[in-house]
């Protein structure tokens, strides 16, 4: 089991690191979807 979490953590490591690379490369569709997933966030936090 601890083994399954481990790489599930790696997994969600590399994954962050990967939507990273393609905000610093300025990928627009990238960029403007995690603005608009930022923006949801902001708006759940709100209410």
């Amino acid at each position: 089991m601890p083994f399954l979490i481990n790489t599930g953590l790696i997994v969600l490591l590399s994954a962050i690191s990967y939507i990273g690379l393609l905000v610093f490369t300025k990928d627009s569709i990238f960029y403007e979807f995690l603005n608009h997933a930022l923006a949801l966030k902001n708006k759940f936090k709100r209410s």
